[in-house]
């Protein structure tokens, strides 16, 4: 006969599992926020490069697009392609708002 389990039965108390409930959501938001963190850290390395190259293209007197800053981009960071990093081109913010002048966004969120 199936019996359900007491306050002090075999699985443990009421209590000691909302604990370990509460213990297992606050190491998900931790890993989420480290996540987070770093996916932002990224983002923030890649902005860098993107103005960098920006920059390098104004400087060398050579028109600026999309296409040259986000090659020049991946040069300097030594990717090959920019699926690797893992996100889209557009969360890197110089990089979308040349994208918006250039009329190349066409799905904007």
């Amino acid at each position: 006969m199936y019996r359900y389990p007491s306050g002090s039965g075999d699985w443990g108390s009421q209590k000691q599992q909302q604990q370990q409930q509460q213990d297992l959501s606050k190491k998900e938001k931790e890993k989420q926020n480290q996540s987070s963190s770093q996916s932002q850290n990224i983002i923030d390395k890649v902005e860098r490069a993107v103005t960098d190259a920006h920059l390098n293209l104004i400087s060398a007197g050579e028109n600026v697009t999309s296409w040259k800053v986000t090659q020049d981009a991946l040069l300097n960071l030594k990717l090959e392609s920019w699926t690797s990093l893992g996100f889209p081109m557009q969360e890197v913010p110089s990089l979308y708002r040349l994208m918006l002048t250039e009329g190349k966004i066409f799905f904007v969120k």
